[in-house]
């Protein structure tokens, strides 16, 4: 999972491609954490 304040499509798009996982920006709430967590299969 990728954490990033970074906000350019083109820069987030290479950084999938790059298997970073899921995407969080920057500033998250805990539900999108979770979510993002369970997309990995990590349960909180």
């Amino acid at each position: 999972m990728m954490a990033t304040t970074e906000r350019e499509v083109g820069r987030m798009q290479r950084a999938i491609e790059a298997a970073a996982g899921p995407c969080l920006m920057k500033p998250f709430d805990r539900e999108a954490l979770e979510q993002n967590l369970a997309l990995l299969g990590l349960v909180v």
